[in-house]
């Protein structure tokens, strides 16, 4: 080709087209029949049908400029109104009782898979001369953002071996070169040391506490892992989590291989003097914690020393859910098989849904929880969707002779759990942020739960489940730890007061009000912690000989003139001024005396950000708010939090050395925090089991 000619020719410019793209077979727009036509959606958005306050409010909603609404053929051949994205071409319900929150829920996911320019039906080419970069290949950054990526998916090292990922690569790059897995191993663990050596400054630096948790971990050939994290509140007052450890630990682990992990550990960051609380599962915790305290505490009867355990929360209530939902094994079996046998057929969930319509009941969704017996927030979910329907149920196994049809003392359980479930599920939600202060949220969580399980104690039909998890409950929180008490204090929200219901709740009003009761031990226990802080700070506030910036003034006047010789009447107004310094509230005493902020479940309180405000009112009283409110009650993050079995190594780990495992593990928790990804939200889980089409 020369000049636009090829052998003569004259060869026409380069020009960018659009192509459209044929919609799917079911999907092509047929027409309405007369009779259904002015209730179309469509129809309805355009404004040719008056609406009711909700239609509107829905059809208003910013969804749908990403869908549109098609006819879909069914298996019948009638035509159902259907929202297909404008992106991806999913097709979901524009019912009107669907609303169009799984619409956004879909536009949010499908957003971050996208390009601008793409749309379905749609592909526009950019011109050539946009795409022209300067660029240069560099092996070196390429091997270094390989090694990122299998880090953070946890892939194999060899990965940069494989022949399929390097035809992917050299597809985008002609010059991308192969990378072994002995340099990905070597850039792993520089990196680490790197970030290793970021994390040790900013763990010294940090204004206040540090409190550990720990979790265990093995691998498919049995060997165990014990991950200790690192919680504070940095200079920002935002509560970070960090692992900085993952050592390798014996399996079945033994009390004493436990506490020279997590003391090594403290040893290893020096982090000797720093550390607050430990949480723990109740699996070993006894013995290891009774070992930390006499390497950590010299003093037997210190105050930190009493307030150095935390039990975790989470295992507890794994163990109580657990204890109770195999009471009405037999029911949760029959509900769930009902709702596979309906969902596995398209004919049957027909049949359902017409059902619905006749009892008056709009269709929504029916989920299933996965089969795993650990994952009990699953099966709240699937209680939680399944019930509104049990008329429906019932008219669908009308005179139906299969053994797993659900009965009435099977739905009856089903609602006493649904309604235990749910008061622990959110419990467990609340014990389990590690990005959000949960310490102060304690006791509260466990007075819902007392409620809940006194609402059926009574009830006889209800002994079974209730029964049990009454008896664990008993058996596990027959104490609190003081550190919760004292956190739910420093809430503004909550203070001693709320606590006070709480505690009358969970204990009874003899054992929280009575002589040498709860609340007054913790009273005395909040003005000993206070008085510790205020002695830790006393050396640097006793150098300053007033409290005013005018007293300071007259004292440095008064300093200047009686330099020489001491003043009697200096003396007299010194004694004075101390006396009444004395009578003063402390900050403590102004803190309980004011007004609790006022609760609203719409807008909840950031404590920490509340605290970073009242910094200047209660410099002492802040201090000690800070590491009361950084103590994790559960260890492990919310993705786990339903989860009781064994945490399990991904099986590309489980066979490389335990160093490079611990740089692995560590470098991933610290790359996710970078990008502000480190926990999972819980609420996709909930939105695949609402969200799925059948």
């Amino acid at each position: 080709m020369d000049n636009g000619r090829v052998d003569g020719e004259v060869v026409p410019p380069l020009q960018f087209v659009k192509v459209e793209l044929l919609p799917s077979p079911d999907a092509i727009r047929l027409p309405l029949p007369a009779e259904s036509e002015s209730l179309h959606p469509s129809n309805i958005i355009n404004g040719s049908e008056a609406t009711s306050s909700r239609k509107r409010k829905m059809l208003k909603s910013d969804a749908w400029n990403h869908f549109d609404i098609i006819d879909v053929k069914k298996d019948d051949g009638t035509l159902e109104p259907k929202a297909q994205c404008k992106y991806c071409g999913k097709h979901l319900s524009c019912q009107y009782a669907s609303g169009t929150s799984h619409l956004n829920r879909h536009y949010d996911r499908c957003l971050s898979k996208i390009t601008p320019n793409t749309r379905l039906g749609q592909v526009t080419c950019t011109p050539p001369e946009e795409l022209v970069v300067d660029f240069t290949y560099d092996h070196t950054r390429a091997c270094r953002e390989l090694a990122r990526l299998i880090v953070l998916f946890e892939l194999s090292f060899s990965m940069g071996e494989d022949p399929h990922f390097q035809a992917m690569t050299q597809s985008f790059n002609s010059q991308a070169q192969p990378v072994s897995r002995f340099t990905i191993r070597d850039i792993v663990i520089e990196s680490f040391e790197e970030e290793r050596s970021k994390l040790h400054s900013l763990l010294q630096s940090i204004p206040g506490k540090i409190c550990l948790t720990s979790a265990f971990w093995k691998t498919e050939e049995g060997d165990g892992y014990l991950c200790i994290t690192a919680h504070f509140v940095d200079r920002d007052w935002k509560l970070k989590s960090r692992i900085i450890s993952f050592p390798r630990v014996d399996y079945p682990h033994t009390e004493f291989a436990v506490y020279e992990a997590i003391y090594n550990s403290i040893l290893g960051w020096n982090l000797n003097g720093k550390v607050f609380t430990l949480t723990l599962d109740d699996r070993n915790s006894i013995d290891v914690t009774r070992r930390l305290k006499e390497s950590l505490f010299t003093n037997d009867n210190s105050l930190p020393k009493q307030l150095f355990h935390v039990s975790c929360s989470t295992y507890i209530v794994n163990i109580i859910v657990q204890g109770g939902l195999n009471e009405i094994h037999h029911s949760l079996e029959n509900i769930r098989t009902s709702i596979r046998h309906i969902r596995t057929s398209k004919v049957n969930l027909r049949k359902f849904r017409e059902l619905c319509e006749i009892s008056g009941t709009t269709f929504r969704n029916l989920a299933s929880d996965i089969c795993i017996p650990y994952l009990w927030n699953t099966t709240y979910l699937m209680l939680d969707a399944a019930i509104p329907y049990q008329r429906t149920f019932e008219l669908f196994f009308y005179d139906s002779i299969l053994e797993f049809v659900p009965t009435t003392t099977d739905w009856k359980n089903a609602m006493v759990a649904r309604d235990l479930l749910k008061v622990f599920y959110e419990a467990s939600k609340s014990f389990s942020g590690l990005n959000y202060v949960s310490s102060s949220e304690f006791c509260h969580q466990l007075s819902n739960i007392c409620l809940v399980l006194s609402k059926y104690e009574n009830d006889p039909s209800c002994e079974g489940i209730v029964g049990s998890m009454k008896s664990k409950l008993k058996e596990y929180w027959t104490e609190i730890s003081p550190v919760v008490e004292l956190a739910a204090c420093m809430d503004p929200r909550y203070k001693v007061t709320f606590l006070e219901v709480c505690l009358e709740v969970i204990f009874g009003d003899e054992e929280t009000h009575g002589f040498g009761g709860m609340v007054e031990k913790i009273k005395k226990t909040l003005k000993q912690v206070f008085n510790e802080y205020t002695q830790k700070k006393g050396g640097t506030l006793l150098k300053e000989p007033f409290n005013s910036n005018e007293e300071k003034q007259v004292g440095g006047v008064l300093a200047y003139i009686f330099s020489k010789e001491e003043d009697p009447t200096f003396a007299i107004y010194a004694k004075r001024r101390e006396a009444s310094s004395q009578r003063c509230e402390s900050e403590l005493e102004r803190y309980l005396a004011q007004s609790s902020v006022d609760l609203d479940i719409n807008k909840p309180l950031d404590v920490l950000d509340w605290w970073k405000a009242q910094e200047g009112n209660y410099p002492l009283l802040s201090a000690m708010a800070r590491d009361l409110l950084t103590v994790p009650v559960s260890s492990v993050p919310l993705e786990l939090a339903f989860d009781s079995s064994e945490r399990l190594i991904n099986q590309c780990r489980s066979y490389i050395s335990p160093k490079l495992l611990e740089a692995s593990v560590c470098l991933r928790d610290w790359y996710k925090a970078q990008e502000g990804s480190q926990h999972a939200k819980l609420s996709e889980l909930e939105d695949l089991m609402s969200e799925k089409e059948f």
